[in-house]
Protein backbone atom coordinates (compact mmCIF):
# COMPACT_ATOMS: atom_id res chain seq x y z
CA UNK A 1 0.00 0.00 0.00
CA UNK A 2 1.22 3.44 -0.96
CA UNK A 3 1.83 5.75 2.03
CA UNK A 4 1.23 8.83 0.09
CA UNK A 5 4.02 10.91 -0.09
CA UNK A 6 6.92 11.83 -2.52
CA UNK A 7 10.07 12.32 -1.31
CA UNK A 8 12.09 15.02 -2.73
CA UNK A 9 16.09 15.42 -3.06
CA UNK A 10 17.57 18.79 -4.25
CA UNK A 11 20.88 18.79 -5.41
CA UNK A 12 21.92 22.63 -5.54
CA UNK A 13 24.66 22.66 -7.22
CA UNK A 14 23.37 20.18 -10.10
CA UNK A 15 19.94 22.07 -9.78
CA UNK A 16 18.54 18.61 -10.09
CA UNK A 17 15.53 18.03 -8.30
CA UNK A 18 15.03 14.02 -7.03
CA UNK A 19 11.96 12.87 -6.45
CA UNK A 20 10.41 9.14 -5.10
CA UNK A 21 6.45 9.14 -5.38
CA UNK A 22 5.03 6.49 -3.99
CA UNK A 23 1.26 7.58 -4.25
CA UNK A 24 -2.29 5.99 -5.83
CA UNK A 25 -4.49 8.06 -7.24
CA UNK A 26 -7.85 7.22 -7.90
CA UNK A 27 -9.50 10.86 -8.09
CA UNK A 28 -8.80 14.19 -9.40
CA UNK A 29 -8.71 15.49 -5.71
CA UNK A 30 -5.89 13.31 -5.13
CA UNK A 31 -4.08 13.86 -8.02
CA UNK A 32 -4.42 17.47 -7.21
CA UNK A 33 -3.47 16.89 -3.72
CA UNK A 34 -0.07 14.44 -5.08
CA UNK A 35 0.27 17.59 -7.31
CA UNK A 36 0.56 20.26 -4.75
CA UNK A 37 3.38 18.39 -3.24
CA UNK A 38 5.53 19.33 -6.06
CA UNK A 39 3.95 22.78 -6.54
CA UNK A 40 4.61 23.76 -2.70
CA UNK A 41 8.81 22.05 -3.43
CA UNK A 42 9.33 24.32 -6.59
CA UNK A 43 8.34 27.38 -4.64
CA UNK A 44 10.51 26.65 -2.05
CA UNK A 45 13.35 26.26 -5.01
CA UNK A 46 12.59 29.26 -6.07
CA UNK A 47 13.89 28.71 -9.65
CA UNK A 48 13.57 26.42 -12.55
CA UNK A 49 14.80 22.49 -11.83
CA UNK A 50 15.81 19.72 -13.73
CA UNK A 51 13.35 16.92 -12.76
CA UNK A 52 14.64 13.18 -12.37
CA UNK A 53 11.66 10.92 -10.77
CA UNK A 54 11.00 7.77 -9.20
CA UNK A 55 7.60 6.71 -10.52
CA UNK A 56 7.86 2.95 -9.60
CA UNK A 57 5.38 3.78 -6.92
CA UNK A 58 3.13 5.59 -8.61
CA UNK A 59 -0.14 4.29 -9.50
CA UNK A 60 -2.84 6.30 -11.42
CA UNK A 61 -6.53 4.93 -11.92
CA UNK A 62 -7.68 5.35 -15.38
CA UNK A 63 -10.73 6.72 -14.56
CA UNK A 64 -8.48 10.01 -14.04
CA UNK A 65 -5.42 9.75 -16.70
CA UNK A 66 -6.65 12.19 -18.51
CA UNK A 67 -7.24 15.10 -15.52
CA UNK A 68 -3.80 13.91 -14.38
CA UNK A 69 -1.70 14.56 -17.66
CA UNK A 70 -3.38 17.49 -18.36
CA UNK A 71 -2.60 19.12 -14.70
CA UNK A 72 1.08 17.41 -14.24
CA UNK A 73 1.27 19.72 -17.95
CA UNK A 74 0.09 23.01 -16.58
CA UNK A 75 2.28 22.36 -13.33
CA UNK A 76 5.53 21.44 -15.53
CA UNK A 77 5.42 24.09 -17.84
CA UNK A 78 7.19 27.34 -16.48
CA UNK A 79 8.58 25.04 -13.38
CA UNK A 80 11.28 23.03 -14.98
CA UNK A 81 13.84 23.18 -17.42
CA UNK A 82 13.64 19.53 -18.41
CA UNK A 83 12.81 15.94 -16.72
CA UNK A 84 12.99 12.27 -16.91
CA UNK A 85 10.96 9.86 -15.10
CA UNK A 86 12.34 6.13 -14.13
CA UNK A 87 11.11 2.89 -12.98
CA UNK A 88 10.56 -0.94 -13.84
CA UNK A 89 7.55 -1.21 -12.52
CA UNK A 90 5.20 -2.23 -15.41
CA UNK A 91 1.92 -1.06 -13.92
CA UNK A 92 3.66 2.69 -13.24
CA UNK A 93 5.57 2.84 -16.71
CA UNK A 94 2.30 1.91 -18.56
CA UNK A 95 -0.33 4.72 -15.97
CA UNK A 96 2.62 7.50 -16.92
CA UNK A 97 2.71 6.78 -20.24
CA UNK A 98 -0.76 6.39 -20.86
CA UNK A 99 -1.84 9.66 -19.08
CA UNK A 100 1.08 11.72 -20.74
CA UNK A 101 -0.08 10.71 -24.86
CA UNK A 102 -3.51 11.34 -23.58
CA UNK A 103 -2.64 15.08 -23.34
CA UNK A 104 -0.02 15.03 -26.56
CA UNK A 105 2.74 15.61 -23.05
CA UNK A 106 6.56 14.32 -24.47
CA UNK A 107 7.33 11.87 -21.49
CA UNK A 108 10.52 9.71 -21.33
CA UNK A 109 10.78 6.94 -19.15
CA UNK A 110 14.49 5.20 -17.98
CA UNK A 111 14.79 1.80 -16.44
CA UNK A 112 17.25 3.26 -14.01
CA UNK A 113 18.17 6.80 -12.20
CA UNK A 114 21.46 6.78 -13.69
CA UNK A 115 20.08 6.84 -17.22
CA UNK A 116 17.19 9.46 -16.16
CA UNK A 117 20.23 11.46 -14.51
CA UNK A 118 22.11 11.17 -17.80
CA UNK A 119 19.37 12.70 -19.91
CA UNK A 120 18.67 15.46 -17.74
CA UNK A 121 22.48 16.67 -17.42
CA UNK A 122 22.44 16.67 -21.84
CA UNK A 123 20.32 19.43 -21.54
CA UNK A 124 22.02 22.50 -20.59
Amino acid sequence: MASQTVKFEYNESKNILFVEDDYVINSEGEVDAFLKLYADKFKVIGRKVRLVACIDGLKINHKVQDYYGEQVKKLLDGTIICFARYGRDPMSRMNVRTSSRKVNFDINIYDTKEQAIEAVERIK
